[in-house]
């Protein structure tokens, strides 16, 4: 619509300068040789007026029309960021492991509730096979629960700074370890033997003192969304298990 309107002002501003240009030349005419001059410039004051107008009108169209559109660029704009927001959130939320649905809700006694950590974690955390360890005497840890451990003989025990699981509880951090030691472990399954991809070491720490250790082997990558998971399940099992010593 701004268009047409465009172009018939400016349609109408070139009829305004031929008929000014017609006026002149008829009043020129007329006056040539009097001493009325008024006429004259009264005429041209109305044409030049016409024109200016005509002119205005046309400028405030054009400039109505780059305000439509930034208006719509800039809505554009808008609405491609808010749909970036909505994507970005949608990511975060996927990419975070609700590890409170993994938690034994009413938790009374020790063994159980070790076995069903391992038995709720080993989906999420793609788990083939796994060792919950809880501090005893003189720093030796012993095996509380297994998950998918299949050997004749129960997983020995260790002191702090010991084997591998020994100096993660040691060192009071959790270990990745992608260079698995020749003959550490070996995942039996219906598809025969294999060494896990991964092994990973999660001490339980309540407060500063590492009360527990799970250990597991998985054949998938161990990412980042899966190691701040384990830090908060950590921290969470430790606080349970130290008020169920307590009993």
């Amino acid at each position: 619509m701004n268009s047409y309107l465009r172009l018939t002002y400016i349609a109408l501003y070139i009829l305004f300068l031929l008929m000014a240009f017609l006026l002149f030349a008829n009043v020129s005419n007329a006056l040539a040789g009097s001493k009325a001059p008024i006429v004259f410039i009264f005429i041209m004051l109305v044409i030049g007026t016409c024109l200016f107008a005509v002119a205005m009108f046309n400028q405030k169209v054009m400039m109505q029309e780059v305000k439509t559109l930034s208006n719509a660029e800039a809505e554009n704009i808008e609405s491609a960021n808010s749909e970036s927001s909505a994507s970005e959130k949608i990511e975060r939320v996927e990419s975070i492991i609700d590890i409170y649905k993994l938690l034994p809700v009413k938790p009374t006694e020790i063994k159980a509730y070790t076995d069903e950590i391992l038995q709720n974690i080993a989906q999420d955390f793609g788990i083939v096979q796994a060792i919950f360890y809880l501090k005893g005497a003189k720093d030796n840890f012993q095996c509380a629960a297994t998950y998918a451990y299949y050997s004749d003989s129960k997983p020995a025990n260790f002191k702090l700074g010991e084997t591998l699981p020994g100096q993660a509880v040691k060192n009071k951090s959790m270990v990745v370890l992608n260079n698995i030691p020749e003959n550490y472990t070996t995942i039996v399954s219906g598809l025969g033997k294999s060494v896990p991809r991964q092994l990973v070491f999660v001490p339980l720490k309540n407060h500063d003192e590492v009360i527990g250790l799970i250990e597991y082997a998985t054949f998938e990558p161990v990412t980042e969304k899966h190691q701040k998971a384990l830090d908060e399940l950590s921290n969470n099992v430790a606080d349970t298990i130290t008020k169920l010593l307590k009993k």
